[in-house]
């Protein structure tokens, strides 16, 4: 018997200490989205794995869907109820609609899979749809095993490995600007995958020299290799330094600009893309390549991974703004934004253990006398053997350093009007001639999707381009204080605020109630609607009181409302007023 729990995370912290659990599945350390009990007979499932959305969402994007969430505010999670509670008809038609909902939503899911059939994440869909649109191309299975990569290959491509790229400009930050622009760019990583190019070939080696090659031969390639800069120095103009302290080994003296390297000295994995990048943005005194050089044919990726991305696209497109077709809608959409996350799955990622009698979960041990280099060659060769496997790592690798290539050439364009940017979005100043520039780059983008048939139709017959930047509005009010922390104030009069770690709409309702200037270091939010966790991982059953109520009671989960206070490092706050006396940011100490 199947059995689905939306968050089975938190109730298995619960449940472990009365049944025995085995064969568990974990994405991650106390993140079990699959295991069995009762010596097998039931297997229980997490359902916020296998839709990727909270229990209201999940009821709102399903059809069918007649008992949908209720108000938790109504509810209240903060109230002590104990087994001797009697409970309102408002509190047991919240409970009930938490189940009775989330089965309708499961059962509208079976109507085109089994129990068998159906994927345990979200990210499986998307993943079937893809392999079975490349198994339609034999090739397509000889072009994967071709492209193998060895254990160091792997390594030195997983280092230079990165994300989004989201900064504030210091320049611009800890203070109010007014009249600030956003635009983002339209289906970013999709349009990386329709319209770059990719490395298709198999790796080979090739010596440092290899860099002076002409120009025109090093473009036809993709290529990976690691570095050294001594008293490197950022002297871009766009207020967002490239280099991620992070991912510097061996760093030394450096400025840190919340997270990015402004100045110092350290080792770093690049791509070719990557590369183009630092050498536009700063200067060093010395470079040290560190070994060879892996290179490979650039190339378009298959007709067969492009199609399957058109018809999400395409969907997606066609569907907007259709009241009766939200459903399909969001369907095409989740699955488009999908496509990209399933390319970036670390195939060397060491299992997640769950220890039955201690309830722990570890990762998975190097086994004695193996080096990690040999369990890494033995999991890719587990990886390409496996007939579910059909793509290469390194496609992931170069479709978000393309997407943050695409978003560096905009802010080389606006320059010092750039004041915060987040994987594909821009905001900043917005005088009359930088509109205009977004305009123009978008002529450029356009023709590019045109040419790779990067584009749909919607319902009204409008062709819509992936890669455009779009215009998102502007803001009256606008202040940031770094990455993932800033506040903005609509010409309507109403708050916005996006702070990691606080609920938005706590936050946009906090400010809106204390003020633009409330906004800074040091504001404490009590509720940032955040829960913190709790673990009591003592598996043992004691028996506990509340409230005169004598409770069974084991391992379990305690999530308790978290405050938050805006923090800024001493070393940024120094950076904040340098930048106000417009002082250089790279002194020297």
């Amino acid at each position: 018997m199947v059995c689905y729990v939306h968050n089975f995370p938190y109730e298995m912290s619960f449940l472990r200490s009365w049944l025995h659990f085995q064969n568990v599945f974990s994405l991650d350390k106390r993140k079990p989205v699959r295991a069995e009990a009762l010596e097998g007979k039931i297997e229980f499932r997490c359902s916020y794995a296998l839709s990727n959305m909270t229990l209201k969402k999940f009821c709102e994007n399903s059809k069918g869907v007649v008992h949908s969430k209720l108000s938790g505010d109504d509810f209240n999670y903060d109230k002590i109820r104990t087994p001797e509670t009697k409970l309102s008809e408002l509190e047991l038609a919240y409970c009930y609609n938490d189940v009775k909902g989330l089965e309708e939503c499961l059962l509208d899911l079976l109507r085109t899979d089994t129990i068998k059939s159906i994927p345990i994440t979200s990210t499986g869909y998307v993943r079937r749809d893809f392999r079975k649109s490349m198994k339609e191309n034999r090739r397509n299975r000889e072009n994967f095993e071709h492209t193998k990569l060895d254990a160091v290959l792997f390594d030195l491509l997983h280092d230079a490995f990165r994300g989004g790229d989201t900064h504030g400009n210091i320049y611009h930050s800890n203070v109010t600007l007014e009249n600030v622009g956003s635009r983002d760019i339209a289906s970013s990583y999709p349009f990386q995958f329709m319209v770059r190019q990719f490395p298709i070939g198999q790796f080979t080696k090739v010596s440092p020299d290899w860099l002076k090659s002409h120009p025109a031969v090093r473009k036809k390639y993709a290529y990976v290799f690691k570095i050294y800069l001594e008293n490197f120095e950022y002297i871009g103009t766009c207020g967002n330094p490239y280099i991620a302290v992070s991912k510097l080994h061996g760093r030394r003296k450096i400025i840190n600009d919340n997270g990015r390297a402004l100045k110092g000295s350290g080792w770093l994995s690049v791509t070719d893309i990557d590369w183009k990048i630092i050498s536009h943005e700063y200067k060093w005194e010395r470079m040290i390549i560190d070994g060879d050089i892996y290179i490979s044919k650039y190339g378009d990726l298959p007709d067969e991974f492009k199609s399957q991305v058109m018809k999400y696209f395409t969907g997606k497109t066609f569907l907007k703004g259709d009241p009766e077709s939200v459903y399909e809608y969001m369907k095409s959409k989740n699955k488009l934004n999908s496509s990209y996350g399933m390319c970036v799955t670390n195939p060397c990622k060491p299992e997640i253990e769950y220890d039955e009698t201690t309830g722990e979960f570890i990762d998975q041990q190097i086994p004695d006398g193996m080096t990690q280099l040999e369990f890494f060659q033995d999991l890719l060769d587990k990886f390409y053997k496996s007939k579910n496997s059909f793509l290469p790592y390194q496609w992931g690798v170069w479709c978000t350093c393309w997407a943050r290539l695409q978003l560096r050439e905009m802010l080389w364009k606006i320059g010092e009007y750039n004041v915060y940017e987040d994987t594909d979005s821009i905001k900043f100043l917005e005088p009359e001639e930088v509109q205009p520039l977004f305009e123009e780059e978008n002529e450029n983008l356009k023709a590019l999707a045109v040419k790779y048939g990067a584009y749909a139709q919607d319902r009204k017959g409008r062709t819509l381009y992936m890669g455009q930047w779009d215009d998102d509005g502007s803001y009256k009010r606008f202040k940031t204080l770094g990455s993932k922390k800033y506040l903005y104030e609509d010409y309507d009069g109403s708050y916005h605020a996006t702070i990691a770690g606080v609920n938005k709409k706590i936050g946009s309702k906090f400010f809106q109630e204390h003020g633009f200037e409330a906004f800074k270091n040091g504001t404490r939010l009590e509720n940032s609607g955040h829960l913190v966790a709790y673990y009591n991982d003592d598996l043992q059953i004691k028996e506990i009181e509340v409230e005169g109520c004598k409770i069974l009671n084991g391992s379990n989960t305690a999530l308790v409302n978290g405050s938050y206070t805006i923090g800024l490092t001493g070393e940024y706050l120094d950076l904040f007023e340098r930048a106000l006396r417009k002082e250089s940011l790279v002194f020297l100490e």
